[in-house]
Order: structure tokens, then C-alpha cells, then sequence
């Protein structure tokens, strides 16, 4: 294993790694950084580097990250000899390249404590894609917590992602915990976050940045320690624009860009999904194998799926 901080003397850190990683492409890197950016973090993942670990840093952090660091090898070279069945509820079904590239970002990924930012079209699977990540990653026997930030009024989304304590407002009748208590040691899935209100916003990045949050009402702060994955159809950059999003906020979501290609870009996928939701069809109702006539399935082919 190998710390490299990304400021060497007289050289970058990320062309070393990536030399070092040439010779040594088994060596477990960890890039240690000042700056806590998209362009760094995204640059030290794309170097083929285990995690980045922004400064200042205690202790603790390190031996977590370390422990975490020295079980993936292990997963990894335990399940190589062992051929896995394909789940009978297996999330995401396509074979197409778009797709191939997808689930390789899902196991680049999935085994990191990265913030992920899931972006396409709606209907094309954002949450299923969440699910996936958290279902391959080292938090898959904790809870993975949804909240969809455009279905939950303003007024309420406060106290559905911090929780109240009893009195804090009219009709808070008892202690609630929120979608971050919930979701401590496992996935907060935050949907359509291009949708939360500006003054949460801040509040969420503070829980980004300091893994603290106190529940409305309540003096007690609370640690909490969860995997991030947000997903919209929106452009955030336009959001940003409009100063309708944050700007320090996107880049700490943005870490871990992941871009959909709706179906209708890759219709090679139609006919696989169409087989598939087939036998998920005849399984649940249990009738007899059905198929689709081909002018059925020139039809589903050419519409514009999203």
C-alpha cells in the first residue's frame, strides 16, 4: 500500500502514481490531497488509485481507510475462483456498450466511499443504478435510505432529512429520525437533488464537509457516517447559472460522475429488456413462456424511449 500526496517536489503526484501504477498495477494507492476538488478526486480515480483522502486528516480516517483498502483484494481474489449465479432479481439488464461502460463504472466504484451524482433522463434508471452500487459495495448489509427531493414539500423535506425531536414544531408530536440518522453506515440515495431548496442545500453540504447534523429542535449533535449517491434529470450547470443550485455543493456531489444514456440511444438493449420483463412476467402470474411478434417488436424498437 502507498500514500502519495498529489504535491510532490518538483513533480505532480498524479503522473507518479500512474507510473507507479504501470509497474506495480496490484499496489493499493492512496492519494492524499489539499485540494478537495472535482478535478483532483476524478483525475486520482481515473489514475486507477484505491481512494483519495483530503487534508487534514486524523488518524482514525486512516485506519478505516486502510482496513477498508485491505478487504477489497481479498473479495475480489476470494470470488475469482467462484463462478456467481445471476440473481433471479438482478437490477439492471442490457448489453449493449452504453451499458457494458455502465456496469464497469458501478465496480470501479462500488467498493469506494465515493459520492456518486447520477445524471439522465427520467425513467432511465437512476435509482436502480443507486441500488446496484449500493448492492456491490462494502455497505451492502446496511441500509440503503431513498428520499425524493421533488415529491416531499419544502416546508417538510427539513425535518424528513434531519429528523425533529418532540415539541420541535406544531404537531411534532414525538422524536423522528431523520433520512441521515436512518441511513448511517449504509446508502442515502438523495433523488432528484436538483429539486432540494437553496437553504437546504447549505445545510446538506455542512453535513458533507463536518459528517455532523443536529435533528430540528435538538441541541445533540449527532455523527453519522453514510455513502452519498444523488441522481436528477435536471442540468445542473444550468441550476448553477440561475442560482437555483450550489455551486461548492455540485462538486461535492460530482465526484463520481455517472452519465445515462436513455434507451432510445441504445435500442440494441429493446429486445434483451423486452425477453427479460417476459420471463419476470410468466414467473410472477405463473403462466405459460409468452413471446412478442416482430412487428410487436418493431414498434417497441422505433419508439423514442426515454
Amino acid at each position: 500500500m502507498a500514500f502519495v500526496d498529489i504535491n510532490l517536489p518538483g513533480q505532480d503526484g498524479l503522473s507518479f502514481t500512474r507510473e507507479m501504477l504501470k509497474k506495480y498495477p496490484s499496489l493499493l494507492t492512496i492519494v492524499m490531497t489539499g485540494e478537495s476538488t472535482m478535478y483532483t478526486t476524478v483525475e486520482a480515480m481515473k489514475s486507477g488509485v484505491f481512494d483519495y483522502l483530503p487534508k487534514p486528516f486524523n488518524i482514525e480516517e486512516i485506519e478505516e481507510l486502510v482496513r477498508r483498502a485491505l478487504r477489497v483484494p481479498l473479495k475480489i481474489k476470494g470470488s475469482a475462483g467462484t463462478k456467481s449465479e445471476k440473481p433471479d432479481d438482478d437490477l439492471l439488464t442490457g448489453q449493449s456498450k452504453a451499458m457494458r461502460e455502465l456496469y464497469k463504472s458501478i465496480g470501479r466504484v462500488a467498493a469506494t466511499d465515493l459520492t456518486v451524482l447520477i445524471q439522465g433522463e427520467s425513467g432511465t434508471g437512476k435509482e436502480l443504478i443507486a441500488r446496484s452500487i449500493h448492492r456491490h459495495s462494502l455497505r451492502s448489509s446496511q441500509s440503503f435510505v431513498a428520499i425524493n427531493c421533488a415529491a416531499i414539500p419544502s416546508e417538510l423535506m427539513e425535518s424528513e432529512l434531519f429528523g425533529h425531536e418532540k415539541g420541535a414544531f406544531t404537531g411534532a408530536t414525538d422524536r423522528k429520525h431523520g433520512k441521515l440518522e436512518l441511513a448511517s453506515q449504509g446508502t442515502l440515495f438523495l433523488d432528484e437533488i436538483g429539486d432540494m431548496p437553496m437553504n437546504l442545500q447549505s445545510k446538506l453540504l455542512r453535513v458533507l464537509q463536518e459528517k455532523q447534523f443536529e435533528r430540528l429542535g435538538g441541541k445533540e449533535l449527532i455523527t453519522t457516517d453514510m455513502r452519498i449517491i444523488a441522481a436528477t434529470h435536471q442540468n445542473l450547470f444550468h441550476l448553477i447559472q440561475n442560482s437555483q443550485f450550489r455551486t461548492d455543493l455540485y462538486y461535492r456531489l460530482n465526484v463520481f460522475p455517472i452519465n445515462i444514456a436513455p434507451l432510445r440511444e441504445r435500442k440494441e438493449d429493446i429486445p434483451v429488456l423486452v425477453e427479460h420483463f417476459l420471463q419476470k412476467g410468466s414467473k410472477e402470474m405463473a403462466v405459460g413462456r409468452k413471446v412478442v411478434e416482430p412487428e410487436a417488436m418493431k414498434v417497441l424498437t422505433n419508439y423514442e424511449w426515454p
